[in-house]
Parts: C-alpha cells; sequence; structure tokens
C-alpha cells in the first residue's frame, strides 16, 4: 500500500445518477481490480441486503450502492460506476474537516495548541471535535525519529559494568502512581536489564546516580562507561557534574 485518500464516484441508484464519496480508499499499484470492502461499509453503519440478483448497501431507508453480477448466476458482484471530480462550491458538503485533517494543515500542532486554536483563531471549524487523548499521528512519530541510527559495534564488553546502555521513554499515559517517563539500563556483557520509573526528565539524573554506586558498592567492578539517551528537552548540567566529580 502506497497511499490513503478519498474517492469520489458516480452511479445509478435507481433512475437518478449521484456522486457518492469512499473514504478510505487505500491505493495499491499491484492491485489490477477495485474492491470494495464490505466490512468497512459495515463498520461505518451501513446495512446489508442482498439476493442471487443483487447486493444494496443502506444507510437507514436510503440505499446507496448496488452491486449486481454481469451475469446471472456469477458469485462477483459488481458496482457500475466511474471516478469523477468535485465542483468547487461542494467541497464542503462532502469532504469532512476533522481533528486529524486540521492537524496534518496547521503543522501537527499539539493537541492543547489545537484546542486554543478552536477558541481564539478566526475562522477555525467549530465543527472539529479534540479528541480526550492524543491520538497516534505517523507524521509526528516520525518526526521524533533521530535523522542518524548509531553505527552498529562488533566489539563486546568484557566484564560486567564495562560499557551500560541507556534510554530515556515516556508512557503514553500517565499510571496510576503518577509516573510519566521510564530508563532502562542494560549491561553490554550480561545483557542484565535494570528499569526505574520516573516522575519527571531530571530524575532520571538520580537513578543514573544510584546505577553508578551500585557496582562499586556491591561488586568488585566499577561503570567504566556507557551510552546515555536522555532526550530532549533534558538539562545535561547535572549529568556534567555526575561525570566531573567520578573523572
Amino acid at each position: 500500500m502506497e497511499g490513503k485518500g478519498t474517492v469520489l464516484i458516480q452511479h445509478n441508484v435507481g433512475d437518478q445518477m449521484v456522486t457518492t464519496r469512499l473514504y478510505p480508499v487505500l491505493y495499491i499499484p499491484e492491485l489490477s481490480t477495485r474492491l470494495l470492502s464490505m466490512g468497512e461499509f459495515l463498520q461505518q453503519g451501513l446495512c446489508v441486503y442482498s439476493n442471487a440478483h443483487e447486493i444494496s448497501l443502506n444507510y437507514k431507508c436510503d440505499t446507496l450502492l448496488t452491486c449486481q453480477p454481469l451475469i446471472d448466476g456469477q458469485t462477483t458482484y459488481w458496482l457500475n460506476a466511474k471516478t469523477t471530480h468535485v465542483e468547487e462550491h461542494a467541497h464542503e458538503n462532502i469532504y469532512l474537516v476533522d481533528y486529524d485533517l486540521m492537524h496534518r494543515r496547521l503543522g501537527h500542532p499539539s493537541k492543547d495548541v489545537m484546542t486554543h486554536a478552536q477558541r481564539n483563531v478566526n475562522g477555525f471549524p467549530k465543527s472539529v471535535t479534540i479528541p480526550s487523548q492524543s491520538p497516534v499521528c505517523p507524521g509526528c512519530a516520525q518526526g521524533k525519529i533521530p535523522a542518524s541510527a548509531h553505527p552498529p559495534s562488533d566489539t563486546r564488553a568484557t566484564a560486567p559494568f564495562e560499557r551500560i546502555h541507556s534510554d530515556l521513554k515516556s508512557f503514553p499515559v500517565v499510571s496510576y502512581h503518577k509516573y510519566k517517563y521510564f530508563v532502562s539500563f542494560i549491561d553490554d556483557f550480561t545483557s542484565y536489564a535494570w528499569i526505574v520509573l520516573l516522575r519527571d526528565k531530571a530524575s532520571a539524573i538520580t537513578a543514573l546516580k544510584h546505577l553508578w554506586l551500585w557496582p562499586v558498592i556491591s561488586t568488585t567492578h566499577a561503570l567504566k562507561n556507557g551510552c546515555l539517551m536522555l532526550g530532549e528537552n533534558t538539562s545535561l548540567m547535572p549529568l556534567f557534574e555526575l561525570l566531573r566529580m567520578r573523572v
């Protein structure tokens, strides 16, 4: 699948020519036949009435689409329709302006920004519903991915705590005990892992201090080097102070 969008089709419902908007439509270059998903229609609230001669998709008492076999006795039902373009004045009646659309058009702002924009920006669609939970946006997720990945390494630590890999991540929902983040530590030699729950990013430095002191107290090994990813908007001054104390 290479794309997802909207298609307008013209077809007959009884003796009347009508225009119908289909969404979502998936673009698959290798597909030679245009297929209609019965499950998608049912999920959108339509009802199916069928017999040996036709399959009709209805919304309440209105028939929206009618599919028929090309030859009586065939089990494949076809919709006699053609794609078309919408007239300029009819855009508002056919294309739905929702939260996802405004989020993409305004440059992927946060939900709080969208909420303030709805109240303070002239012309902002009043019909846009701000979701209670922030939906996952592929564009926002890709934008937070680092441009360059860490190169692979063929070396391995030769003793415990010689090399520690660490990363700081956030939970999508704050936990019952108000934990928003967690920091992970993985020993390169033993593959042993520790996870520490955090209420704020600044607490990652405290967790690092505890990890740094633990091998000195409990074992004969000392932490020599590590790879630490604290994420954006994290103050590095406490980390520099910690490193200066260890030198």
